[in-house]
């Protein structure tokens, strides 16, 4: 009987470190108009965030100007990386307002990173749409869209949760998107070096991209004979 017991004590607390992971998963993500979560807590974490790549098969989009592009297009540079969709009433605007912001602070340096805005939306997010919003943010912000497929190929890559609210009108583009709001700094090779969170002050992003971009060139004078 005691043994009984104890494995439904033990299923129980399975379900629970289950569940608690499952929410963990959405910590960073959108709601209507604000958070699921806590987000407040701003910062740069782990790439250990990101999941590891099982398909090796590049991830295609079509960007801002029409073009269809491809993942191995943006190697060979460091990347700022961030998923959302145009008609987000707050937490998309204020994270690329903090990418730029960054940019801005990296001066110079900054050439060195490639800023890219990936929609959730390909419905409404048409690379038209898409090349009058980035240009609201910076004038080297990348806008990428693609199919339904290919979206949703990137979002499993980059480990990010999205989900259209109950009742919005997806196939007009309508409504709003509850979403993942974490900014990936990837490496030349296209490896995530850190995921900054949401709210993370653009000069702490700006110290951690300078300290990668400082790490990187290391690498390659050290590599010189």
């Amino acid at each position: 009987m005691k043994g009984f017991y104890f494995l439904h004590l033990v299923t129980g607390v399975i379900l629970i470190a289950v569940l608690v992971a499952f929410f963990n998963q959405r910590d960073d993500a959108t709601g209507s108009s604000g958070t699921i979560g806590s987000v407040s807590t701003g910062g740069a974490g782990s790439r250990s965030s990101m999941l590891p790549r099982s398909d090796p098969t590049p991830l295609t989009f079509t960007n801002h100007l029409g073009e269809p592009v491809s993942e191995r297009d943006f190697l060979g540079r460091h990347s700022l990386v961030f998923f959302g969709y145009s008609s987000c009433p707050d937490v998309c605007p204020s994270n690329l307002v903090a990418m730029s912001q960054a940019l801005t602070l990296l001066d110079e340096d900054a050439e060195q990173v490639r800023p890219i805005f990936i929609s959730f939306d390909p419905d409404h997010d048409t690379p038209e749409v898409l090349k009058s919003y980035v240009s609201h943010f910076h004038p080297r912000l990348i806008g990428l869209t693609g199919t339904h497929a290919e979206i949703e190929s990137a979002t499993r890559a980059y480990g990010v949760f999205f989900e259209r609210n109950e009742g919005s009108d997806s196939s007009a583009g309508g409504g709003e998107i509850q979403h993942t709001s974490n900014t990936f700094l990837l490496g030349p090779d296209g490896r995530a070096i850190t995921i900054f969170r949401h709210n993370t002050p653009p000069g702490e992003m700006a110290a951690v991209i300078r300290n990668a971009l400082q790490k990187s060139q290391d690498r390659s004078d050290a590599a010189l004979p």
